[in-house]
């Protein structure tokens, strides 16, 4: 039997394998890296369903954690703070919410995959950064055992065919 980290990288390879084959679309429009997300996140909870973490929830821009101690605020106060003012209307994604977790709603032990997504024209710079930082300091303080930050590759897909993209290369674990 795999163990439970080859499992969890797997549910995210696997789930982006199928958005790339599904979802092409997507990545040939460009369109807003939330609608990339809630996809992908639908990919991602078809493979938990299937493993051993069936009884898991798989949400979106999560904001609860299940506990709000003073300093984990602070945390994330700082935190939104390096991403600056955030606007109704942001298409891109800035905030400090995850944009998938894996966990069993209201058990803060069970608290099992984080994962940041970004599309690569985007990439770089203090936007990624913030990211693995947010990364970072939900496993530290929220204790989610596995993290990974994924790439949709818009711009890698431009004259290239689907099967030239290594999936593996696009979900890189924090």
């Amino acid at each position: 039997m795999p163990d439970e980290h080859a499992i969890i990288k797997n549910i995210v390879i696997k789930a982006m394998e199928k958005f790339i084959t599904k979802d092409m679309d997507l990545l040939h429009l460009d369109a807003n890296e939330r609608s990339m997300t809630h996809k992908f996140a639908q990919y991602v909870e078809e493979s938990v369903k299937e493993s051993s973490y069936s009884e898991y929830s798989v949400d979106c821009e999560y904001n609860r954690t299940g506990c709000n101690p003073d300093n984990w605020q602070k945390k994330l106060e700082n935190l939104n703070s390096e991403l600056g003012n955030i606007s109704a209307n942001d298409d891109e994604a800035s905030t400090v919410f995850p944009d998938i977790i894996v966990h069993i709603r209201k058990d803060k032990n069970s608290n099992l995959l984080i994962i940041e997504a970004k599309k690569d024209a985007t990439r770089g710079g203090n936007r990624e950064n913030i990211d693995r930082k947010k990364l970072k300091l939900y496993k530290e303080e929220l204790s989610y055992r596995y993290a990974f930050f994924i790439t949709f590759p818009v711009a890698l897909l431009r004259g290239k065919c689907i099967s030239d993209i290594n999936c593996e290369e696009l979900v890189v674990e924090i």
